[in-house]
């Protein structure tokens, strides 16, 4: 499936090119399709009260009817007792997101915090959280904490703590996740213990198991599930890599891909089942299956990309607040950023859901949400 985006041009090119095209018209603009019918569709999102220093956009969520968007202090080291953030969850009525409850964070500090929604529960994960009790009944510094909260159908239910079968040695537990059809798969890379891939599953209430343990150096980095497959990205023997592995069996390694430059971590999204693409701090690649490697020209872009994305479809953003996004580029083609009229000052973080695009602003407290033509 061609991206229309990317070629500059619209029309069906497989099962998903309305969310393609929609993805286009709404911020870029694509053919026949004007921007405008998207923009006066698109919803600014009612934002809480912040203390000063306070960042709302940090991270989203979205399943159905139901939002997440977490605020956090961009300070560092919070005190005891001060502001470290909030999770605000904002539920669809009528076509309008209405703002429902401001979780205050249960945790000591929000830094690289993540929300996922799972069969209507939103869980806030705080990795460098440390109030996970160790075997010796003491918090454990940096031991990472998931708090779950559930709508009672009245009203939105009290956190729920949830820590890593084994927090000794702290482990910044979820600091790369990853959402799989039974629950969540987390890293742990404690200080002073083995690090391993930590499952969180739901039955009868919120449980976490072990899943695979790694060798003591073997620290995970990211994590991205996929088709039956979970991407890690990791410092193997040769240097940083992408690795990936069965999802129903994890001990079962059925790729590695080397990053571009192995001396330094990178990022990466599946394009298709054997395609990816990998990003490091000045550029991005395509590696197909047999492991060949099409570098992508990704005009006036800057360095230090972050990537997420929808199906097969990757955004990345760059630090100087430009999107691109990339499903199927033709080679040697440019890819210019995709602009938008919601941000005067770039992008500051974005969330590709199932039918809806979620973007928070540099410079501002603005978060929109714009839903797609499916």
């Amino acid at each position: 499936m061609k991206n229309d985006v990317l070629a500059h041009h619209c029309g069906p090119k497989g099962a998903d090119w309305r969310f393609l095209v929609g993805l286009a018209a709404l911020l870029a603009g694509c053919g026949s399709a004007s921007s405008e019918p998207l923009l006066q569709n698109a919803v600014l999102l009612e934002s809480p009260e912040l203390p000063e220093g306070g960042i709302f956009g940090t991270a989203f969520a979205l399943e159905g009817d139901l939002l997440a968007v977490n605020a956090a202090t961009s300070g560092l080291g919070p005190e005891p007792g001060e502001w470290v953030g909030t999770t605000t969850i904002y539920r669809q009525i009528d076509g309008q997101w209405i703002m429902e409850e401001v979780i205050p964070s249960p945790a000591t500090w929000m830094i690289e915090s993540r929300v996922h929604i799972i069969d209507g529960q939103v869980l806030m994960i705080a990795p460098f959280d440390g109030q996970c009790v160790g075997p010796n009944g003491e918090p454990v510094p940096q031991s990472g904490s998931i708090y779950a909260v559930s709508w009672s159908g009245q009203q939105w239910g009290p956190p729920e703590q949830i820590c890593a079968p084994n927090p000794q040695g702290g482990g910044a537990l979820g600091w790369s996740s990853a959402r799989t059809q039974d629950g969540l798969l987390m890293a742990s890379n404690p200080q002073n213990e083995a690090p391993s891939l930590v499952r969180l599953t739901q039955a009868s209430g919120w449980r976490t198991s072990t899943e695979l343990s790694l060798p003591r150096s073997d620290l995970s980095f990211g994590l991205v599930a996929y088709g039956g497959r979970v991407m890690r990205i990791h410092r193997g023997s040769q240097g940083f890599e992408v690795e990936v592995r069965d999802a129903g069996d994890l001990t079962q390694v059925t790729r590695r891909v080397p990053c571009s430059d192995p001396t330094e971590t990178c990022r990466a999204w599946p394009l298709s089942y054997n395609r990816m693409l990998l990003t490091q701090h000045d550029g991005a690649e395509i590696v197909d299956a047999n492991g060949v490697r099409t570098l992508l020209n990704l005009a006036g872009a800057g360095e230090h990309f972050e990537i997420t994305g929808y199906g097969e479809t990757a955004a990345l953003l760059d630090d100087l607040g430009q999107l691109f996004l990339i499903e199927d580029p033709v080679p040697d083609q440019p890819i210019s950023p995709v602009l938008t009229e919601f941000c005067a000052e770039g992008i500051a973080n974005v969330g590709l859901f199932d039918g809806s695009v979620v973007l928070s602003c540099r410079g501002s407290e603005d978060v929109w949400v714009v839903p797609l033509d499916r």
